[in-house]
């Protein structure tokens, strides 16, 4: 079972914050995840002190890893108890607007000035520690939240950034923001797990076979509001399979790409449905579960999903893009993504 630490809205420790309660939580790459902690009325912990709006929390768990969050709306009032909910502290950057209209420069010294910039008027907890500093260099706009901000550079780039918990050198908690080239390791061939020996179906459809399929890309790339370059791509194969499925993008260029080798790029993601998992982990090891962090790279082998020639059954690679944790049922849930 996890323990949970509450903290005033400047990270200080709460007297008393050390509470008995079950929770479930959930990590989301580069977004944000949701924790729900419920408290019986009648413990002493259920105090309007400790699970006060605004109130930081870290739940610990040596297994499952660290989550650390910010208490916000909504909180369920129910006959015997309540359920309060966090989110991680990407949610608070939700609520705070750059204080600049564009930055420039590397995605990881943008990433670095929304950051600076989300503490100026009222601090986040929210420490900047290292940023990846390859790609390109560009002038992004900033209209919306720092964390729409963020969201549009990490599609604009495909790399990744990670804001971790932990308690500084006073015992407060705090939190340090990484940007990243990629989040996570590829240890698909140490880490194999197997459809009924290392995890069942998890609520709903264990695979999603989703589209848009399209086979015949128009890409139009713009640089700033200009558009610079129109150029297209077709892939016979899918069309023979699937018959004609045009589509549009446009978008600007990520680094290292030209806009016909992004072109490219599209067309092999959406030439075949994605393939999305949903897994419930069982019966595995603490090694295992220890792999199992967001970005890592692992493989699954599925014997009644999927189709192999003519029946079921397929193997896949995989990214681990959601985790999440759940005391009341001891689970574990990942949602993965199929990659090349």
């Amino acid at each position: 079972m996890s323990t949970s630490r509450l903290f005033d809205k400047a990270g200080v420790p709460l007297p008393g914050g050390e509470i008995d309660a079950m929770a479930d939580r959930s990590w989301v790459l580069n977004g944000i995840g949701q924790a729900n902690i419920t408290i019986a009325k009648t413990d002493a912990s259920c105090t309007d002190t400790l699970l006060r709006f605004g109130n930081r929390i870290l739940i610990q768990e040596d297994d499952m890893g660290t989550w650390g969050g910010i208490i916000l709306p909504p909180r369920n009032w129910t006959a015997d108890g309540i359920t309060v909910t966090a989110y991680t502290i990407e949610k608070l950057l939700e609520h705070r607007y750059p204080g600049a209209s564009s930055y420039a420069g590397y995605a990881g010294d943008i990433f670095e000035d929304l950051i600076t910039s989300a503490n100026s008027t009222d601090g986040t907890l929210i420490d900047f520690g290292s940023a990846y500093a390859g790609g390109e260099s560009w002038t992004e706009e900033t209209t919306d939240t720092i964390y729409k901000a963020l969201a549009a550079i990490a599609k604009r780039t495909g790399q990744d950034w990670e804001i971790e918990p932990g308690i500084d050198s006073v015992g407060n908690i705090a939190w340090t923001a990484y940007w990243t080239s990629a989040r996570g390791q590829d240890l698909s061939d140490d880490i194999v797990l197997e459809e009924g020996t290392h995890f069942k179906i998890a609520g709903g459809p264990l695979l999603i076979e989703q589209g848009p399929i399209y086979n015949q890309i128009k890409l139009e790339a713009y640089s700033g509001s200009t558009t610079t370059t129109v150029t297209s791509d077709i892939d016979a194969t899918s069309r023979a399979k699937y018959g004609l499925l045009q589509g549009k993008f446009t978008e600007a260029v990520p680094a290292t790409y030209t806009a016909q080798t992004y072109c490219d790029y599209l067309l092999s993601v959406y030439k075949e449905p994605r393939r999305t998992f949903k897994i419930s982990v069982i019966n595995d090891d603490v090694d295992t579960l220890k792999a199992l962090e967001l970005g890592n790279t692992i493989t699954l082998f599925l014997a009644t999903y999927g189709f192999s020639g003519n029946g079921l059954g397929t193997t896949a690679r995989v990214r681990i893009l959601v985790k999440e944790a759940d005391e009341r049922d001891s689970t574990l849930t990942l949602v993965v993504n199929e990659v090349a």
